[in-house]
């Protein structure tokens, strides 16, 4: 599974999930899809080239805007990702990784 294989990329960065680690109740596609995604990452990275696949928890603004859900995300240890703070992560993750490769 290469679908970036015809083009020639120094890097990519994908941007997956925890529910890949975490596995949501009756969401186990959407968990599947996301660890597809750092399989994919890894072999990518085990082979030379530059990848990385960050498993991003909720955002603020997105899907987990609910009160309830914002709660529950704290409560497990994993508050709502504000923009600015994720941009930041990211960022931080993409000079590991060149340092890496």
């Amino acid at each position: 599974m290469d679908a970036a294989g015809a083009v020639p990329l120094a890097s990519v960065s994908l941007f997956s999930s925890t529910s890949a680690l975490l596995g949501p109740a009756g969401q186990a596609n959407y968990a599947a899809a996301n660890a597809a995604l750092g399989a994919w990452a890894d072999q990518r990275h085990a082979a030379g080239v530059g990848a990385t696949s960050i498993m991003w928890g909720a955002w603020a603004g997105g899907m987990a805007t609910a009160e309830k859900v914002s709660r529950a995300q704290a409560k497990g240890g994993f508050p709502l990702l504000v923009g600015g703070y994720g941009v930041v992560g990211w960022r931080t993750r993409v000079r590991i990784m060149r340092l890496w490769t």
